[in-house]
């Protein structure tokens, strides 16, 4: 619309952030290289530290409101690193794929140079990678929960917050170590 800038809005998405974790920080680094490089005008940073992939893009703290009203209008680029900050789930892609192009907005992905969902060829391969994003966030789900399902087998504790009215305890001795358990 009349009075805003065409600019991209730069997003950063990471699913655990921790102290030493460095991606959002490499991730911003190469986004500013790619807008110094392409003389990109940036309309907005969003950065979601600690929101899964899982979640819809218009359900996410920072990068939601920038989907409604007044924000989306001050944008018209949606630029990340890789597709898989995005989302995770290909049924999610399939839907922001849609808006995208029903609001006349376009995506860059700085690592894939190629990428284009203005053709029926650049959306189907953009389908097999969030597809494929998609099936590496449940083999990581399974492999948590079986994870968890050997710690309860063996009356492990798998670690972070304990349950209100129990501590941990480091007597549980498990294949030659000694373990924690909840008492």
């Amino acid at each position: 619309p009349e009075g805003y800038p065409m600019a991209d809005l730069n997003v950063l998405r990471i699913s655990r952030d921790t102290e030493t974790s460095s991606t959002l920080v490499r991730h911003r680094a190469q986004l500013e290289d790619y807008d110094a490089r392409h003389g990109r005008q940036v309309a907005a940073w969003v950065e979601d530290a600690t929101v899964s992939g899982a979640v819809n893009l218009d359900e996410r703290k920072s990068l939601g409101v920038y989907m409604r009203e007044p924000l989306v209008h001050t944008w018209d680029t949606m630029k990340v690193v890789t597709q898989d900050r995005i989302t995770r789930d290909d049924m999610h892609w399939w839907g922001f794929v849609g808006w995208c192009l029903k609001n006349s907005k376009t995506i860059i992905i700085t690592d894939d140079p190629g990428f284009d969902i203005s053709t029926e060829d650049g959306r189907m391969i953009a389908g097999i990678k969030a597809a494929q994003a998609a099936k590496y966030r449940r083999a990581v789900q399974e492999k948590r929960n079986d994870q968890l399902q050997y710690y309860r087998e063996h009356d492990l504790w798998p670690g972070g917050k304990w349950p209100f009215g129990y501590r941990a305890v480091r007597d549980l001795e498990h294949k030659g170590e000694l373990r924690y358990r909840l008492v």
